[in-house]
């Protein structure tokens, strides 16, 4: 009998341990943190451009890429990069295909040549170009993605010349800590 009950016990266990790694295995758990961060924060081809345009930043110095050229060539052929484009779900000719808003279908304006050093300012670094319902969604260098109805706004920050309002900021003012 305390067989039959440890086999009843140890078959009850098995089956729960089973369903345990079905739930698990279909839900698409890769049991990664790190490439389930990234891809939470690759959805849009506005995210994944900006992911890589950062991906290019990292191993550049803090400088952004000067031209689309330049930019095109570190995602067709940086081998340093495959796992990091994996994780975010994007193929080496997927150039094309993330440079469009799902959104509006039209191009994204990628700011070029940004100097990004740690801590500095966030910055406009990809924008919608054309919207929908008179907003444009642009995505800043920190990640946020600011929604742009002004259109004064929208081409100050295109054009290089929008600067944060320190009020709205959440970048801390360094040139008055310890004051």
């Amino acid at each position: 009998m305390m067989k039959n009950l440890l086999s009843k016990i140890a078959l009850r266990s098995l089956l729960v341990l089973g369903a345990c790694f079905f739930v698990i295995g279909s839900s698409g758990c890769s049991g990664d943190p790190i490439a389930s961060h990234v891809a939470s924060v690759s959805k849009t081809n506005l995210q994944k451009l900006s992911n890589v345009y950062s991906l290019y930043v990292s191993r550049n110095s803090n400088k952004g890429p000067k031209d689309e050229a330049t930019f095109r060539e570190f995602l067709e052929t940086d081998p340093s990069i495959e796992k990091n484009i994996g994780y975010m779900g994007i193929a080496r000719d997927d150039f094309e295909k993330i440079s469009i808003s799902e959104r509006d279908n039209a191009p994204l304006l990628v700011r070029y040549g940004l100097s990004l050093p740690p801590m500095s300012p966030k910055q406009p670094q990809v924008l919608e170009t054309v919207g929908v319902d008179g907003v444009r969604l642009v995505i800043m260098s920190n990640g946020d993605i600011v929604e742009v109805s002004d259109d004064a706004e929208y081409k100050k920050m295109a054009s290089g010349k929008w600067k944060e309002n320190r009020e709205d900021s959440t970048t801390p003012d360094y040139g008055k800590l310890g004051k």
